[in-house]
């Protein structure tokens, strides 16, 4: 049995006189795709006080909070949430910072631990129902998945990504499901998978393979698992507005508050902030 080969559409090759589960050997494929084609994406973002200007971390760390989400190879680059652009906005932790005149600097992103370039995000560059996925270029060398935003029965697969434990070097699992659906213009929504229990889940994704010829399937992205209780709902991309590549403005991080006329009340400090140096330079002007 020839081994798999992944090229830009994540082709595999296959060996029709092998005997093997139709079924049972494509999962296998899902999940070979999956480990190329899927990975771990890390945003840390600090805060800092609007009026000294000084930077803070926390628990001695150089960042405030640590946030995590899948990241789909596409495009020469790397599809992700787009709420990694703000990870703040859902963090409890930061509210009380934000209502004192603090405000979010986007930090460090990592892939797999290593760094990775963010200042180029062309936010909502692939939008699905509701959202959008922010997109980075990379150049990783790894294999990349087609767009599949076309309506029509799919015989595709769910795919569940879940780690150990959330830290930036983590190592990904997976859970296939085989769900076939109908996606058409007069639902924005599918009935998933079961949201895995007891694991820390990163994101889903939806990928549909596609024979194009004998002996060679592509596998396509064609929609995002949202968790919506205790299953996940399968939300489909949708056509494309606006640019796929990174020639999209720079995401700039707005101040939360950018109008803060004397200094800041002493806090508690019950989350540990320390201030971190970050090269940036203290404000001194009067």
């Amino acid at each position: 049995m020839k081994r798999v080969l992944f090229i830009l559409s994540l082709l595999a090759t296959i060996d029709a006189s092998a005997q093997f589960s139709i079924r049972s050997y494509m999962q296998e494929l899902v999940e070979d795709a999956a480990r190329d084609g899927l990975c771990l994406v890390t945003q840390e973002y600090a805060i800092q006080d609007t009026v000294t200007m000084k930077m803070y971390g926390r628990n001695g760390h150089s960042y405030f909070s640590r946030v995590y989400h899948l990241g789909v190879f596409a495009y020469d680059g790397i599809l992700t949430d787009v709420k990694s652009i703000t990870p703040w906005k859902d963090d409890a932790d930061f509210k009380k910072y934000s209502s004192k005149g603090y405000q979010a600097v986007l930090g460090d992103a990592y892939l797999y631990g290593s760094s990775i370039d963010t200042t180029n995000c062309a936010c909502g560059a692939i939008p699905y129902a509701g959202d959008a996925l922010a997109y980075y270029p990379q150049e990783s060398g790894k294999g990349y998945f087609n767009i599949d935003n076309s309506f029509g029965k799919k015989s595709g697969y769910a795919v569940v990504a879940t780690v150990d434990k959330f830290d930036r070097d983590a190592k990904l699992s997976f859970t296939v499901t085989r769900l076939e659906k109908n996606f058409s213009a007069d639902s924005l929504s599918y009935k998933g998978p079961a949201v895995p229990k007891n694991k820390n889940v990163v994101g889903g994704c939806y990928l549909n393979p596609v024979i194009l010829s004998p002996g060679i399937v592509s596998f396509s992205l064609a929609g995002i698992l949202i968790p919506k209780g205790d299953i996940f709902s399968i939300i489909p991309l949708q056509a494309p507005s606006g640019s796929r590549t990174a020639d999209g403005e720079v995401q700039e991080i707005t101040p939360l508050n950018t109008m803060v006329k004397k200094g800041h009340e002493e806090l508690d400090n019950p989350d540990g902030l320390s201030e971190i140096d970050l090269t940036l330079q203290e404000n001194t002007s009067e």
